[in-house]
């Protein structure tokens, strides 16, 4: 957990969380495993500190959509959370659920990747005597 992250509600920032399970640790290994065993999402961890921030150049307006709100999360939904999405991740990608042609959101992958694909595929059909063009956002 980054030390620097804004404490939500609670008050606890992720330097106080990583020394309380250095502590803690088997406490709160119990706990998330408690929380992910039975489908539980704690209702405080759930709740989030409003703070609206003016949008840049927009400073002398009271108007409320010149305003951005930030919700400041608690460390542990935080915690509990990637817990979650790296197993959610571990299951799809070890049972191979992903479509090899999905670049974004995906680890080790990015835009220079799908660029890369795109190239290949056009200059394979280009070798080979066929053309591409992009209908409806799909090569064919």
């Amino acid at each position: 957990m980054d030390n620097k992250k804004v404490p939500g509600e609670v008050g606890f920032t992720g330097d106080i969380y990583n020394h309380t399970f250095k502590i803690l640790l088997k406490f709160i290994t119990v706990m998330y495993n408690v929380c992910l065993r039975d489908g539980v999402f704690p209702k405080r961890w759930k709740r989030a500190k409003l703070i609206p921030i003016i949008k840049p150049g927009k400073e002398d307006s009271y108007e409320v959509w010149k305003y951005r709100p930030i919700s400041l999360v608690s460390v542990g939904g935080k915690v509990l959370e990637k817990v979650m999405i790296s197993r959610v991740n571990h299951h799809v990608y070890t049972n191979d659920y992903i479509n090899k042609n999905k670049y974004g959101f995906t680890p080790q992958l990015s835009t220079t990747e799908a660029a890369m694909a795109v190239k290949d595929f056009v200059e394979d059909g280009f070798s080979s005597g066929e053309f591409a063009t992009s209908r409806r956002g799909r090569c064919v």
